[in-house]
């Protein structure tokens, strides 16, 4: 019994905030005991003997714990737009009023328009409504 307690490997590690402990590229959940826990930020002493046994210590005490997966590793996300070919605009119709003249465009070049003869007016001393004589 004494010897298992000399012969073997002690790391010491943080908890993080999530109490997940991490040795070796391994990730391991310490569990909630009762009100003794292990608190985000302790310190915690990672104990492993040769035959691949492992034991989580706080404060001298071993307590419960799961291996757990690691995290998904992140995979970065490129917008649609930056991957996408930008595509050229159409051209213009030689037809299209962009590629004409700009001097031809002018309203006080443009052929005049004819106007329509003025329509008659009564007389001034008319009245404008009908049946209304005064």
């Amino acid at each position: 019994m004494e010897l298992e307690e000399v012969f073997h490997l002690e790391s010491v590690r943080v908890i993080g905030n999530d109490w997940v402990v991490r040795h070796d590229n391994r990730y391991f959940q310490v569990k909630a005991q009762a009100r003794q826990y292990a608190p985000a930020k302790g310190k915690v002493t990672v104990c492993e003997w040769e035959d691949e046994r492992l034991q989580i210590r706080y404060r001298g005490r071993a307590v419960a714990w799961e291996e757990i997966p690691g995290p998904l590793p992140v995979q970065t996300v490129r917008p649609r737009e930056a991957t996408a070919k930008k595509a050229k605009p159409p051209t213009p119709q030689a037809d299209h009023p962009w590629r004409q003249d700009y001097r031809k465009m002018r309203p006080w070049n443009k052929p005049a328009i004819p106007v329509a003869p003025a329509i008659p007016m009564a007389s001034p001393s008319a009245s404008p409504y009908p049946g209304s004589e005064t």
